[in-house]
């Protein structure tokens, strides 16, 4: 009898609950954890965003007020694609035993709207 997978969107939180979420739902998932394991890090967030992070963003509810947004929005990071690409850059380098830099990550992003679109960085949503 095949193991039920948990698919509680309230364990995950912040970004560590998060995480161990994603790892306990993939690890009967051998291809998504090959991914992970052999693909440079650049790769492997380019190569899941469209898919296993649109999943993400729709099953957290990253675009609304899901169980993680506060915590993404007390961090300074307001858009569901940053959330979700913090979420796997911060599980990738957790995978491969690197420093996750959360601060580095969130400047990046607030950087990058800063010169796009300064109202994403005041929670203002259009």
């Amino acid at each position: 009898m095949k193991e039920e997978i948990d698919l509680n969107i309230d364990k995950c939180i912040d970004l560590e609950s998060c995480i161990n979420w994603i790892m306990v739902l993939h690890e009967s998932q051998p291809e998504f954890i090959e991914l992970l394991k052999h693909s440079p890090e650049g790769y492997f967030i380019a190569n899941t965003h469209n898919n296993f992070g649109r999943w993400l963003r729709n099953t957290l509810e990253l675009w609304h007020d899901g169980p993680p947004v506060k915590y993404f929005n007390d961090l300074g990071i307001y858009h569901a694609d940053d959330m979700s690409g913090l979420i796997m850059s911060s599980l990738y380098r957790k995978y491969h035993n690197k420093e996750l830099d959360v601060e580095g990550e969130v400047k990046k992003y607030r950087d990058y709207w800063d010169k796009t679109n300064p109202k994403i960085n005041q929670g203002i949503k259009e």
